[in-house]
């Protein structure tokens, strides 16, 4: 009798991947013996369409077979789920969610993106032969923590355990800046399907520093492809499936462009001519957008043209010459593009996965998208955290208290950039409570944000006598995607100069309300302390001071508040002589 003899299972061993989770394609790639490698798709292409279809039979299709459906089913298809994700809020609003309707079946944006994600996590098992836990996915440099975290959820249903959400611009740095040994300035010139980011970053001994970083949520390559159609038919005329054809054949003729002189397409049963010409006519007030960007982003970066090292360009958009030419023209140096634009992305979301997994040869710092602080008396915003910090970071400001005996405080969390927090976007609020009665001015409260390198942000507050501590983990509270992220930027930089002036005028009406409140309590208790001149000097100057604040002027404020200083000066000084010599006596 023969026994059948066979070796015990070993367990496949773990990989860690990067992941470039795009609006138009997605790539997976990992880094063996120092290199990265891609993983292929079925048809030999590193990129999987990031399109979700879902057949009558609730059957899930990804990538090219959903892609398949664009022209007969189109309602079965859903495109661009990132845009989406977003906007989405189930992740921590459960009672808040973003349904779809794709092909009569219910389904939230994030449990799409989570198919999307299980198949490149099986693509890259089946390639690899072992098994994925861990990767790093990259993010829109504006995506806020909604949306990241949106991000997170959705690889985590697909079980995938995120070890760190790094920004696109960034991961392309990392690409060109690890596997040339480069050193020096760069800006990224992030140009893909839906969105359009800006990034001016530092590479210096193996630290990625971020600088600034800009873009346009609503600005990419599907942007040229819809002024292509519309340039030629009246899309209006189009039904939905029709439109879809006629878009992906304007895209395809686009394509040829960058090898040919012309190509034609079809579209309202038609045939129509796209020459190189045509092309950058309709592309330029496109192209001439992102460098508009562009520079805006380098001068906030306070970095001069002449001062770059280097141009990368990422983002599939970005194999037009037009647009590297363009580029060229604007910065005066040939961009490097001997990474695939497509792969670049995934490469540095490889990098970063295994520096942490492996070694640890670089260092990367990104830096938040909006200034992150609190309110504070007159609905003024106190920054704590400004926009363009790099992250990972923690930061410590002392607060005190308004009125005498105030034993609590609510801290509300506000993030953007507008001096008043009503225009800014509320993030949470906590409680504060048993700080010990003292005089207004003497609690210290000591506000700390603690900003992670995923840009999700914990604020505690510590009252400094008792120890009494707080803290929140902010959760947003309502929607906010990329483009109201942009528009935050925006509506800062138009209003600026009148949310200033509202600012100063606020500050100068607190604290005069503030000397307003000690001049008072001082003459309550301590009247007789002063002669009866002083006393009429003081109710005049009192009196001049309310006026002015009712006349909302700054200028007037502060001539009325800076007649009142001394006399509350002579009032404070007699209040502490007494106080010590009924000190000495006890």
């Amino acid at each position: 009798m023969l026994l059948q003899i066979s070796e015990p299972a070993v367990p496949k061993p773990a990989v860690t991947i990067g992941i470039d989770f795009g609006t138009t394609n997605s790539v997976v790639a990992y880094v063996k013996a120092g290199d990265v490698k891609f993983i292929p798709q079925a048809n030999g292409a590193t990129t999987l369409p990031s399109v979700y279809a879902l057949t009558t039979t609730e059957e899930c299709l990804i990538g090219y077979t959903a892609e398949e459906y664009l022209s007969h089913t189109p309602q079965a298809v859903v495109r661009s789920v990132k845009r989406l994700l977003a906007k989405d809020t189930s992740a921590e609003n459960p009672e808040q969610k973003n349904i779809l309707n794709v092909n009569g079946h219910k389904r939230e944006p994030i449990e799409i993106a989570a198919e999307i994600f299980k198949a490149l996590k099986a693509q890259a098992e089946a390639h690899l032969q072992a098994t994925v836990r861990q990767a790093v996915v990259s993010v829109p440099a504006y995506f806020d923590d909604n949306a990241r975290n949106a991000v997170r959820w959705a690889a985590k249903l697909a079980g995938l355990e995120v070890l760190r959400l790094v920004a696109e611009p960034t991961a392309a740095a990392i690409s060109y800046g690890i596997d040339a040994q480069k050193e020096g300035t760069y800006v990224v010139y992030d140009l893909g399907g839906g969105t359009f980011d800006v990034t001016v970053l530092k590479i210096e001994n193996g630290l990625f520093q971020v600088l600034a970083t800009g873009g346009d949520s609503n600005l990419g390559g599907d942007d040229i492809d819809e002024a292509i159609l519309n340039h030629f038919v009246d899309v209006n005329t189009l039904s939905p499936t029709a439109h879809k054809q006629a878009l992906m054949n304007a895209r395809r003729a686009k394509e040829v462009l960058s090898q040919k002189p012309e190509a034609s397409f079809v579209a309202d049963e038609k045939h129509h001519t796209l020459t190189v010409e045509k092309l950058h006519d309709i592309a330029k007030p496109f192209v001439s957008r992102t460098l508009r960007i562009m520079h805006s982003t380098i001068k906030e970066a306070k970095v001069k043209i002449e001062g770059l090292d280097g141009v990368i360009l990422v983002g599939g958009a970005t194999r037009m010459p037009y647009i590297s030419d363009q580029v060229a023209q604007a910065l005066n140096q040939k961009p490097l593009q001997n990474i695939n634009p497509d792969e670049v992305v995934a490469a540095g979301a490889a990098r970063q996965a295994h520096n942490l997994t492996k070694d640890n040869q670089f260092l990367l710092l990104d830096v938040t998208p909006l200034s992150l602080g609190i309110e504070t008396m007159g609905n003024l915003v106190e920054k704590i955290i400004h926009r363009n910090t790099p992250i990972p970071v923690t930061k410590t400001q002392t607060f005190t208290t308004f009125k005498d005996n105030q034993q609590g405080l609510v801290i509300h969390v506000v993030q953007g950039e507008r001096e008043l927090a009503s225009e800014c976007r509320s993030l949470g609020k906590f409680e504060l409570s048993g700080i010990p009665p003292m005089e207004a001015g003497m609690a210290r409260i000591d506000i700390t944000f603690n900003l992670d390198a995923n840009g999700l942000l914990e604020v505690s507050a510590r009252e400094q006598t008792t120890n009494t501590q707080q803290k929140i983990t902010v959760q947003p509270s309502h929607n906010l995607d990329e483009t109201t992220l942009k528009k935050m930027v925006l509506e800062a930089q138009a209003h600026g100069k009148e949310d200033m002036s509202e600012r100063l005028l606020k500050q100068a009406t607190i604290e005069a309300e503030r000397l307003l409140l000690a001049v008072e309590k001082g003459l309550a208790h301590d009247a007789p302390l002063l002669s009866a001149t002083e006393c009429a000097d003081i109710e005049a100057a009192k009196t001049a001071l309310e006026k002015a604040l009712a006349s909302q002027d700054r200028e007037t404020i502060l001539g009325a508040k800076k007649q009142l200083e001394p006399l509350a000066q002579t009032l404070g000084d007699r209040r502490l002589e007494n106080a010590l010599r009924l000190s000495a006596k006890d």
